[in-house]
């Protein structure tokens, strides 16, 4: 019998491209989620060089012996850098391409 337990994927590689290419600066904040245990997990808060602030956010949390949270990007009602549904993928996720099928 496996143990449970969250797993927190993050960002894909084109989000994490996003922040670097666009030098993002990381802002302390209180943004966060839980796992499956109550435990808290820091998501990122960033700003741009126009004042724009970029906040990481759980786009789906599927359950594969307990959680797996992916996160992107959005400021306001713009969301970026979303992980993609792909039946075809042969894996749970694929942080390059941004693809996942749990």
């Amino acid at each position: 019998m496996g143990s449970r337990s969250t797993q927190f994927i993050g960002l894909n590689m084109a989000a994490l491209n996003f922040i670097h290419d666009n030098d993002l600066c990381p802002i302390s904040s209180n943004n966060h989620t839980f796992g499956m245990f109550g435990e808290q997990i820091p998501l990122g808060v960033w700003r741009d060089k126009d004042g724009k602030i970029w906040t990481e956010f759980v786009q789906d949390a599927p359950w594969s012996s307990g959680p797996m949270i992916f996160t992107a990007l959005k400021s306001g009602e713009e969301v970026v850098c979303e992980w993609e549904l792909d039946e075809n993928l042969g894996a749970e996720f694929d942080q390059e391409s941004g693809k996942y099928w749990v």
